[in-house]
């Protein structure tokens, strides 16, 4: 009975001490710890040295500097939280220097901290929803205010259109993807936009003055094959970033 008793109270009170590493703060590493998450939209609260922790996702709306460090009106353990930068996942106590790395076998960095039920099918359907989602508001927030449109207009119309979209996914890419790869992005981007310049130019050069009655190719906006393209291409940037926790 007595040494179920002690198991029991160390239990307890090694609960306690993973709880309370960088509970009680300094005013350094208070002024320290408060610098960097004020830089920040959203942190993680996640004890790595408990077993079966589960990382959360905190957006931050209010920072106090005091001590403990309070974010949106709760005190925190700076011990069990992290920020994201350069893709890695950085621990709050060590980057304050409350702790050292290492210290209560707490690592200064995680690559991954995979938020809770993570699911690669809804992971994809968040990314086609939010795409469709952004097409519709480009599409809308270009609508010309005429009722009759001519190829002149229609034109203008996916011009802006393109552009819109092409600003979301380099906006997108930004995020996760490597230099090399926001390049290479890039280009294709640019290839897509030239291909559609000298499609809707030619186009533009034999139907000036014509409208939709006309029952031309004209009555398809966007341009059924570019904005294809350019739709994937925004899905899987939002499902990259989503994957990563951009979301």
């Amino acid at each position: 009975m007595k040494k179920f008793l002690f198991c029991i109270m160390c239990i307890f009170y090694s609960s306690i001490a993973m709880a309370d590493i960088c509970y009680d703060i300094s005013e350094n590493v208070a002024s320290i710890a408060y610098d960097i998450i004020s830089k920040q939209t959203e942190i993680y609260k996640y004890c790595s040295i408990c077993p079966k922790a589960k990382p959360e996702k905190i957006i931050i709306s209010d920072i106090q500097k005091s001590n403990p460090i309070l974010i949106n009106g709760e005190a925190i353990d700076l011990a069990h939280i992290y920020y994201k930068k350069d893709n890695q996942f950085i621990n709050l106590a060590i980057a304050s220097k409350c702790i050292s790395d290492g210290q209560y076998n707490i690592t200064a960095t995680l690559k991954d901290l995979q938020l809770i039920n993570r699911n690669s099918e809804k992971d994809r359907i968040e990314a086609q929803k939010q795409a469709k989602e952004y097409f519709q508001t480009c599409f809308k927030e270009n609508a010309p205010n005429k009722k009759h449109l001519t190829t002149v207009d229609i034109i203008e119309r996916n011009s802006l259109y393109r552009e819109c979209i092409v600003s979301k996914i380099k906006e997108e890419i930004k995020k996760s993807f490597t230099l090399k790869e926001q390049e290479s992005i890039i280009k294709s981007l640019e290839g897509i936009q030239k291909n559609a310049f000298s499609f809707y130019s030619k186009f533009h050069q034999t139907n000036k003055y014509c409208t939709p009655s006309c029952g031309s190719i004209s009555l398809i906006m966007p341009y059924i094959d570019e904005g294809t393209i350019l739709e994937k291409i925004l899905e899987d940037a939002i499902y990259l970033n989503i994957t990563k926790g951009e979301y």
